[in-house]
């Protein structure tokens, strides 16, 4: 595939600076070798490393509105846009679409129920297991040794990469990716103490992921206890990523790797979390809020706000208290060292 400049930069109404006809015929990093970045587009967002304009292999870069091209090679043609980084995944997606089932293919090895209802088109994979009553979408394509629950719903122009599990019930709206290993449905922990030990308390809610989610490998989210967990349109999930039971996330909500959400918890639209974040249940977190990697949150949050550490604190509450201790012990260390003692 080549696609010319000039409709590239159309695409993301970016200005042209350079050959507008020249072909583009993929994407590439901006230290990319010369066989890797020949005829390929990259992109810089940071006008402070301009200099690496010179170096790239790359025949034409995205770079901020406001950096001044004035001086600079055009040996790679230069796109002139907003948000480089948002342009450059709109373009690599040209390049590189998510697969969509184009006939209906289901392999010899996979088991599906006569009560299943499959749009046309769809693909099962080898070893898919598609229970009674589950519905798929037109376009989806779900992949070796997935296993779909009964009465399980999968929107269309879905992909579930091998060895996915939706439990019975569970509903996937439109667009939605979900990546090798994720369980989707799964039992929440709920137990009742007894003086012989736990008792299980059925869960009998449903899990609903909303359009255009994408779900990480070996990421598991719950079903609710008596309702439904609901995860919110153009949610994104890093891997080995846990949401409990009843939890709402809100719209656009990002969370990276090993993110723990407990149950009953409230989670606003366009949330961002940090890696291994741990979220205690039944409290409200705003819209727009941060929360720092590795932070403990253990309160409800207003929207906007941005914490870090355990127990999680305001952003500059945190690194206050971190700098007031580097000067603390520094003092300590130099104190012992004047008075003869040995160092720390």
């Amino acid at each position: 595939m080549e696609i010319r400049l000039a409709e590239l930069a159309e695409a993301v109404e970016a200005e042209v600076r350079g050959d507008p006809e020249l072909p583009i015929r993929g994407v590439c990093a901006l230290d990319a070798s010369l066989d890797e970045a020949e005829g390929k587009l990259s992109f810089l967002s940071d006008p402070s490393r301009s200099g690496e304009l010179g170096k790239t292999n790359a025949a034409a870069v995205l770079v901020p509105g406001s950096l001044d091209p004035a001086g600079l090679e055009l040996r790679p043609a230069l796109l002139l846009c907003r948000d480089p980084h948002l342009a450059f995944a709109r373009i690599a997606s040209r390049f590189h679409p998510l697969p969509r089932a184009v006939e209906t293919r289901i392999h010899p090895s996979a088991v599906v129920a006569e009560t299943a209802v499959l749009e046309d088109p769809v693909e099962i994979g080898p070893f898919t297991v598609v229970e009674d009553g589950v519905r798929i979408g037109a376009g989806s394509i779900v992949q070796a040794s997935c296993v779909l629950g009964r009465e399980s719903l999968l929107g269309r122009d879905c992909l579930l990469h091998p060895r996915v599990v939706l439990y019975p019930g569970t509903r996937l709206g439109d667009r939605v990716r979900v990546h090798s290993g994720a369980v989707l449905g799964a039992d929440g922990f709920g137990n009742a103490r007894g003086p012989e030990g736990y008792e299980r308390i059925p869960q009998v809610g449903v899990l609903v992921v909303e359009d255009d989610v994408e779900i990480g490998a070996n990421t598991c989210l719950d079903r609710g206890a008596l309702t439904e967990t609901r995860i919110g349109r153009g949610a994104r999930f890093d891997n080995l990523c846990h949401v409990a039971h009843n939890c709402r996330v809100g719209p656009h909500t990002a969370m990276a790797a090993q993110v723990g959400i407990a149950g009953s918890t409230k989670i606003g639209a366009w949330c961002m979390f940090g890696g291994q974040a741990g979220i205690s249940g039944h409290i409200e977190i705003g819209e727009g809020s941060i929360i720092g990697p590795q932070a403990g949150l253990g309160v409800s949050l207003p929207p906007g706000s941005k914490v870090i550490g355990s127990p999680a604190r305001p952003w500059r509450e945190f690194w206050k208290e971190v700098a007031i201790l580097k000067r603390m012990v520094a003092g300590r260390r130099g104190s012992r060292e004047a008075g003869g003692g040995a160092p720390d």
